[in-house]
């Protein structure tokens, strides 16, 4: 048996569990929601950088042969230095492009595993 006067608190105590229970959950749910979208986010923008590297790549190999050619007509006197100048820096802008972009993937691969509930020690 229960003295009178504790049912009330008795009472009041199961509602405040359950209101922490329910807060819980609602916390819960927000956090497996924004993982989630996380995760999304993190594919995305992998998809997305993969097809831009693909891209830069293809880029760096054409830059890579206009040099060649470049050089070549140097050789042969068709053209000036300073147009296999300018042949070489549009390769090593590409290539710093290409070095960028891989460096971003990792980035965003970091996220994803941290998204995923990767642990860093």
């Amino acid at each position: 048996m229960e003295p009178l006067f504790e049912g009330g608190r008795n009472v009041a105590n199961l509602g405040a569990a359950r209101a922490r229970y329910e807060e819980a959950v609602g916390t819960y749910r927000i956090r497996v929601l924004t993982a989630f979208q996380e995760v999304e986010s993190a594919l995305n923008d992998l998809r997305a950088l993969a097809n831009q590297a693909e891209a830069q790549e293809r880029a760096v190999v054409a830059s890579r042969r206009a040099l060649d050619l470049s050089q070549q007509q140097y050789a042969h006197g068709s053209i000036a230095f300073l147009d296999v100048l300018d042949s070489e820096r549009t390769l090593l802008s590409n290539e710093r492009i290409s070095a960028q972009l891989l460096g971003q993937r990792m980035e965003t691969t970091v996220q994803l595993i941290k998204a995923l509930g990767g642990a860093w020690r």
